[in-house]
């Protein structure tokens, strides 16, 4: 920028000024929905994130904070998202001026044009209103990107030093910018005869340097901390916490039949953030950034193409922002079209710019309504609600992101309920202990073990949130004779709780566009529905209907499994298949989703009685899946009830004993044969089966008396 002229400048500031101004615009004024919450009470409060930790965001975010001291800490760490996103602009514009042929007001019109599309792009205008990581990890991609391209075209290994002091300061960011590494190597092996082996080393050593940011986490983890994700203080922990091996659920197996629905996700993605018909210019970019600068193309290409292939086995449902090193490189190669074009002809200049602005104003109008989060703090209200529901010196768990991120930062940041105690699952853990008077010495205990003692001693009042979770830290399933209250669950039947009032008004639904956030509403449908049909009221099906509304159009298989789920457990089976049957029909579903959805569509056909329906879905499992277990135990399941209904009680028993054989821990099945063995009157295999239950505590007084029985008969 020192010999850049006053004009060249004064456009590099609109970059930045008129994207921020979008963005102010748009920015969250509360606590939004998702991560940023949980983000913030790290930075506002040095506390430890969720994995990887997040070290140079939270320090980043703890200076910011206390600089902004008069600002409500989640609305200035929400600005600080913006000023990255915007700045992240301003260094793209500077990018695209380094590949610029044609200089003068046309080139400068176009950059600018390019600059705001990429600000506008829904995946960057997301991040950039809420407290996220990924507005910093947009600066860091086209920072990195820009000093490489520089390095090829100039030769100055400095910037190879800096991109790569960068790299390494990206990993304490987000390990989506991975993809940045192969572009890295390839630069370093296209300039190897300039940088020579002195060079190649410092470039390793600098980009090992900013590790040591995650000496943060073994640090700050031994103070008294309210949230600290798998105490980093031991080994295992720091590992778990660095690589984010927790996330490892989120990972499927490699599967082919997974790539079709990969590249459909693909093309909403880009054509959500681009555009898609502009979103094709990238092509014809691509082939002209070849013949001009072969090394730039391969550079930028790898970064796409690795991020691609990072994100393939990939099931998270807010994976968008992860897309980001992509959407950069797609934006360079559509400006490398236009760029070919204004250099051409007047004509065809014109229309480079035309297309340009046209791109930049379609981002912005199409995507304004779903960025905006000036007035989206339903986090923050459906935090409030639940707080209502904890009577005073009560402790509140919460079981999912959902209620955790956002009560935890109301109650330890803004002081909110500081008679309240709030706890989740893996973050709150080593608080917990000490709340309940286990010398905290590093070790973990069993979460469900803590909630269950806390919920025993009887010193404090506990309510637990009613979510839709796919956790293991499900509540209803961790403790028995839950009583339902609205938005949560309580172990004592006896305890008052206030009186509910919302915050919501669940009959106003605005648009929805975030997972999150529909799920939100579902559950205030959900809950509003059971107190009705409690009432005998008719408003129940609405509700229900309601809320099946709204997952479906959210298109989203977690979403729809997690309310399937719900309905099967409550047996409302038609209300699962009227979820299910739409997200079948989903062309952006990998074979795990498929499976588990089909695997609910026939459950619930199972249990409406529906024999041919249930085993046509698990027929259509096994020929999507030829090994799946389920299905195969499912089928049995029906070859079985057949025999028992034809009176062929010894094919059931065979058939039972199959099913024991392929799922040992479904100790109804070992019931049914011990129930099959008395009516044959093979009391000695009846007596073994029904020890097999009350050895794993499987209906143990049912099977404690039917033992009683035979012995009472004196049956051998």
């Amino acid at each position: 920028m020192t010999d850049t002229p006053l004009i060249d400048r004064i456009f590099v500031a609109l970059a930045v000024v008129l994207p921020l101004c979008l963005y102010l615009l748009t920015l969250c004024r509360g606590i939004p929905v998702g991560d940023a919450p949980e983000l913030a009470l790290a930075a506002a409060k040095l506390q430890i994130a969720h994995p990887p930790g997040y070290p140079l965001l939270t320090i980043i975010g703890r200076i910011w904070s206390e600089a902004l001291f008069f600002v409500r800490p989640i609305v200035a760490l929400n600005l600080l998202s913006a000023l990255f996103a915007a700045a992240a602009c301003g260094a793209f514009y500077l990018l695209t001026s380094r590949l610029l042929v044609v200089q003068g007001m046309i080139g400068r019109v176009l950059m600018l044009a390019i600059a705001v599309t990429f600000a506008a792009g829904r995946t960057l205008w997301s991040t950039a209103t809420n407290f996220e990581v990924y507005s910093l990890a947009a600066l860091i991609t086209v920072l990195v990107l820009l000093l490489l391209i520089r390095l090829i075209q100039t030769g100055d290994r400095r910037y190879f030093l800096l991109a790569t002091y960068l790299l390494g300061l990206s990993f304490c960011n987000h390990l989506s910018l991975l993809a940045l590494l192969p572009a890295v190597i390839i630069a370093a092996i296209s300039m190897r005869s300039i940088l020579g082996s002195r060079y190649l080393l410092a470039g390793v050593g600098l980009a090992a340097i900013p590790g040591t940011l995650y000496g943060y986490l073994m640090l700050r983890s031994r103070f008294d901390l309210v949230m600290s994700w798998y105490n980093p203080q031991r080994w295992t922990g720091f590992k778990q916490q660095v690589f984010a091996e927790t996330y490892q659920r989120f990972v499927a197996s490699p599967n082919f039949a997974d790539v079709l629905p990969y590249l459909h996700r693909l093309r909403d993605l880009f054509s959500n953030d681009l555009v898609l018909p502009f979103t094709l210019l990238a092509l014809g970019g691509l082939i002209i950034q070849c013949r001009r600068d072969s090394r730039i193309a391969l550079l930028l290409g790898s970064a796409a193409v690795t991020n691609c292939i990072l994100n393939f086995n990939y099931t998270i449902s807010d994976i968008a922002p992860y897309f980001l090193p992509t959407i950069t490189v797609l934006l360079i190669w559509m400006f490398e079209l236009l760029n070919w074009m204004i250099s051409k002809s007047r004509a065809t200049a014109g229309i480079a710019v035309t297309v340009s602005i046209a791109v930049a104003a379609t981002s912005i109008v199409g995507n304004y309504d779903r960025s905006d989060l000036s007035t989206r703090t339903k986090s923050e209200t459906y935090a409030k609600d639940l707080f209502k529901s904890v009577p005073v010196g009560g402790m509140l768990f919460c079981g999912s992101d959902n209620s955790m991120f956002p009560a935890l930062y109301l109650r330890y940041v803004e002081d909110y309920r500081n008679d309240c105690g709030v706890y989740g699952h893996l973050p709150t853990m080593s608080h917990l202990q000490r709340e309940l008077g286990y010398q905290f010495d590093g070790a973990w205990t069993n979460f469900p073990d803590l909630l269950k003692h806390a919920v025993n001693s009887g010193a404090r009042p506990v309510v637990m949130a009613r979510e839709l979770m796919n956790f293991d830290n499900n509540f209803p399933r961790i403790l028995d004779n839950l009583t339902i209250r609205d938005l949560v669950y309580v172990a004592d039947s006896k305890m008052q709780l206030p009186l509910q009032d919302y915050h919501t008004q669940i009959e106003d639904i605005p648009e929805l566009y975030d997972p999150k956030e529909a799920l939100m509403y579902v559950v205030y449908q959900l809950a509003a529905a059971e107190s009705a049909e409690d009432e005998s009221d008719v408003k129940s099906e609405r509700y229900y209907s309601r809320a099946i509304r709204i997952v479906n159009m959210m298109g989203e298989p977690s979403l729809s499994s997690a309310l399937a789920t719900y309905f099967i457990d409550r047996n409302q089976h038609r209300y699962a298949i009227a979820v299910i049957e739409p997200a079948l029909v989903l062309s952006t579903l990998r074979l795990k989703e498929r499976l588990q959805l089909l695997g609910g569509l026939g459950t619930a056909q199972m249990r409406l009685q529906n024999t041919a329906g249930a085993r046509a879905v698990f027929e259509k499992m096994l020929a999507l899946d030829a090994g799946n277990t389920e299905a195969q135990f499912q089928i049995m399941t029906l070859d079985a009830s057949v025999a028992v209904n034809n009176g062929n009680l010894a094919t059931a028993i065979a058939v039972y004993e199959r099913m024991a054989q392929l799922a040992p821990d479904q100790h109804q099945v070992t019931m049914q044969l011990a129930l099959l063995h008395i009516r044959t009157r093979d009391f000695k295999s009846a007596r073994l089966a029904l020890q097999r239950c009350i050895d794993a505590d499987y209906r143990r007084d049912e099977a404690n008396t039917l033992l009683g029985q035979l012995d009472s008969t004196g049956l051998k």
